[in-house]
């Protein structure tokens, strides 16, 4: 026979029927000595009996906290490798795109670089010296003193070098400079995507986290009210059977433990 969850040994309840049987015949018949008696040993039965359901409800109740446990646990290692993937991808793709802006900035620097070479001056820009030098030179020829002129045409030659030189000095110097604001503004950029990078794993690494006590809510609460449940049980056990005679007159459990325990058993984290 079942009694909710738990089955009445048919045998013990046959024999405490024929016993009780016996102990109202006794009575019947005056045999009071075989009446109390028996009824010691109906008491005794009771007990023994009394306490198999509660012992194998608070068993199955344990097995049930401990299946409880090992599903939270189990989930919890697919939640977490499944946790540790998406950041490892997101990792990686930070990663990839750093790489990928470091390549293009250098390909961006080589190319600014080769243009802006390209437009190396091959002419000085003339200083005053040389413009004086070269007007006096004129000035020589035309009044036909070319020895003169020739000396004077040697001298702005060695401005025009001097000049020359200058020129490109000036020119690398700005070069540079260019380069360097290139790779500043680079720099920034790269800084701001690293930023972005770990703005958005501290806000993966927190939906982890909400997620994760998400899972523990449900867990302890689930517990919490499997627990609730299984008092309420122990209590209705203890009262139906503290108000029984024979075990043939148990009233099962409500169904309505049965139904909450399997929505309870059925829950995932």
């Amino acid at each position: 026979m079942e009694t909710g969850s738990l089955a009445v040994d048919e045998t013990v309840l046959s024999y405490v029927t024929k016993l009780d049987d016996h102990r109202k015949k006794c009575e019947s018949e005056g045999r009071y000595a075989e009446a109390k008696a028996a009824n010691l040993r109906l008491a005794d039965l009771k007990t023994a009996q009394v306490e198999r359901l509660r012992t194998e409800l608070m068993q199955r109740q344990a097995m049930e906290l401990e299946d409880v446990h090992n599903v939270y646990a189990e989930e919890m290692v697919k939640f977490n490798a499944m946790w540790s993937k998406r950041v490892r991808e997101y990792d990686l793709k930070v990663a990839q795109s750093v790489e990928g802006m470091r390549t293009s900035h250098q390909e961006q620097g080589a190319a600014y670089e080769e243009t802006l070479l390209a437009k190396t001056p091959t002419k000085p820009k003339h200083s005053r010296d040389y413009l004086n030098q070269k007007k006096i030179e004129e000035s020589l020829v035309k009044v036909k003193l070319y020895t003169e002129a020739s000396q004077v045409r040697n001298a702005a030659a060695e401005i025009y070098e001097t000049d020359l030189e200058q020129t490109h000095m000036m020119f690398d110097a700005d070069v540079r400079l260019k380069l360097v604001k290139q790779q500043a503004k680079q720099q920034l950029e790269l800084e701001a995507l690293l930023r972005r990078g770990q703005k958005g794993r501290d806000e993966l690494l927190l939906r982890r986290t909400s997620e994760t006590e998400q899972r523990n809510n449900r867990f302890r609460n689930i517990v919490a009210e499997l627990r609730n449940l299984h008092n309420l049980e122990i209590v209705h056990l203890e009262n139906f059977l503290d108000g029984q005679v024979r075990a043939g007159k148990a009233v099962p459990l409500k169904d309505g433990f049965q139904r909450k325990r399997e929505a309870l058993l059925s829950t995932r984290f």
